[in-house]
């Protein structure tokens, strides 16, 4: 079964990244790609590496591959596992065939891609491991924190989304309201198949560029899941799901990673949290919002500068 698995997700992140583009270490015996049962649905898992497992968690419009790079700068010191979140990518097709609702596949909440996190660390690890989390995937990481201790020993938020928090800081704020209004803009785009403009304002807003340069493979998983949107537009009409009383049961060490463009609401949420965690180291590197890709080396520097610092919590082996 997970020969097939294998066979089958390599092919489908083919044809959508362009032929050639996968990574070697992907593709290679000491890699495992898997789908891990949750229940009511499979979620499709890329392991790799050795050693202490971090556990990457991709945010907005993303899958699994926008840790690649980081995977590949961390594999040979950890043991590297990510995922796709609930409704993305290869997820969503599927999941679009066996609702009567096109949109139902969509309908997920904050509260449950942390519930899935938590399911998924508790089936593969007999051990706390390190959460690494990016855009709406570090809001997800901090309440599976939050609400299920004893999966985490550590988590390292990058460039979170204001997805679910309450500040009244004034830039917070007025970061928010512009965030709001591009992907207003940016589904209004999409409505009309305007996908590649969608696709370029996403980058001046967060990059700094419409023309700036990025692997091709970026472009093909941005626009395949596009279809995740209207989900986004969904969560962030919510009820908050990441108050204060949830930020404080985080007795983990936090560590927080900015990209440097700007202060976008990422960057304003970061340097809340650093008043908010006062212990928590605050790296601001080259890279923006999009540093995991732009940056992998300096992204992955800091996170193991950090995990470097703390105590040893035991050696990993898959249950």
């Amino acid at each position: 079964m997970i020969r097939n698995f294998r066979r089958i997700f390599l092919e489908s992140l083919m044809a959508s990244a362009g032929a050639g583009l996968i990574p070697v270490w992907a593709k290679s015996n000491s890699s495992v790609l898997r789908p891990v049962d949750m229940g009511d649905t499979e979620l499709p898992t890329l392991e790799s590496g050795s050693g202490p497992v971090i556990l990457l968690v991709h945010g907005a419009n993303a899958d699994m591959r926008f840790w690649w790079p980081v995977t590949e700068s961390l594999r040979d010191k950890f043991t590297i596992l990510s995922y796709n979140l609930r409704g993305h990518d290869a997820q969503a097709g599927r999941h679009a065939k066996q609702t009567r609702n096109v949109e139902g596949y969509l309908q997920y909440s904050l509260l449950q891609h942390a519930a899935d996190l938590a399911t998924l660390t508790k089936k593969m690890f007999p051990v706390p491991v390190h959460l690494v989390g990016h855009d709406f995937g570090a809001n997800v990481a901090m309440l599976a924190a939050a609400l299920h201790p004893g999966i985490a020993s550590s988590i390292t938020i990058s460039n979170p989304s204001e997805l679910g928090l309450v500040f009244e800081d004034p830039g917070f704020r007025k970061a928010v309201a512009e965030d709001r209004q591009l992907i207003d803009l940016i589904g209004r785009n999409l409505a009309d198949a305007r996908a590649a403009r969608a696709y370029d304002l996403f980058l001046k807003r967060y990059v700094g560029s419409e023309s700036h340069f990025l692997p091709t493979w970026t472009r093909a998983m941005f626009q395949s899941n596009a279809r995740c949107l209207p989900m986004l537009l969904k969560m962030y009409r919510d009820n908050p799901a990441l108050d204060e009383s949830r930020l404080s049961r985080l007795n983990i060490p936090v560590n927080l990673i900015s990209g440097a463009f700007g202060r976008d609401s990422s960057r304003a949420i970061n340097d809340i949290l650093a008043a908010r965690f006062a212990k928590a180291p605050h790296a601001l590197i080259p890279g923006g919002y999009l540093a995991p890709i732009l940056n992998p080396v300096g992204f992955s520097q800091a996170v193991h500068g950090f995990i470097a610092k703390l105590p040893a919590i035991g050696s990993m082996s898959r249950t």
